[in-house]
């Protein structure tokens, strides 16, 4: 685990960026899907409980320290459909679309390839 989590865990951008490298890792050994599903649940939990209690609001793109939040839904929604869970999935980015309503991060061409039951695709490396 990154130091900088063990430091501090209410990291969340540590969190997720942990998540990001083994996303990365899972092009190559789907082992690693687990461990990245992992770290961007705890990222957005640990978001999650640094809200109000009832927060049903707007967390602008444009507030840097709202960012780690919304790439960590992003990556635990990818992280979902690459390992089949649509409906997960949807759940996270519609969560995201919620929270990011100016959808800075191009969520609603993600939803909608996972509603149309798009299957996940690695990217392609040059």
């Amino acid at each position: 685990m990154d130091a900088a989590v063990r430091e501090d865990p209410r990291q969340v951008d540590c969190w997720a960026h942990l998540g990001s490298d083994a996303l990365d890792r899972a092009e190559q050994d789907t082992s690693a899907l687990s461990e990245a599903l992992g770290f961007y649940q705890t990222a957005v939990a640990v978001a999650e409980l640094s809200l109000p209690p009832s927060f049903t609001g707007v967390l602008a793109w444009s507030e840097l320290d709202n960012r780690p939040f919304h790439r960590a839904l992003h990556g635990l929604g990818l992280t979902w459909w690459q390992l089949g869970e649509t409906a997960h999935a949807t759940a996270v980015f519609g969560n995201s679309l919620w929270t990011n309503p100016d959808d800075n991060q191009g969520i609603r061409y993600l939803i909608g390839q996972v509603k149309a039951g798009a299957r996940w695709r690695q990217r392609v490396r040059d």
